[in-house]
């Protein structure tokens, strides 16, 4: 009877183990969907940035050239 008891305590350790295994799992396919996420947050800010950039040297620009005219 002790025999059973020894198996049955095993068994439940390694449903115990399994179960948080899966569970572990889990959380790292959530962990990478976020981080996919996250990236192409980045991506798409890193492209509104260049083009906010573009547009800020184009003022700059303009600025300068109206200057000089105005300066004549």
């Amino acid at each position: 009877m002790t025999t059973t008891n020894f198996s049955q305590r095993r068994e439940s350790v390694l449903n115990v183990f399994q179960k948080a295994t899966a569970e572990l799992n889990a959380l790292n396919a959530d962990i990478a969907k976020e981080i996919e996420t996250n990236e192409s947050t980045v991506a798409t800010l890193q492209a509104q940035n260049k083009e906010l950039q573009q547009l800020k040297t184009s003022n700059n620009k303009t600025i300068s050239f109206f200057s000089k005219i105005f300066k004549a």
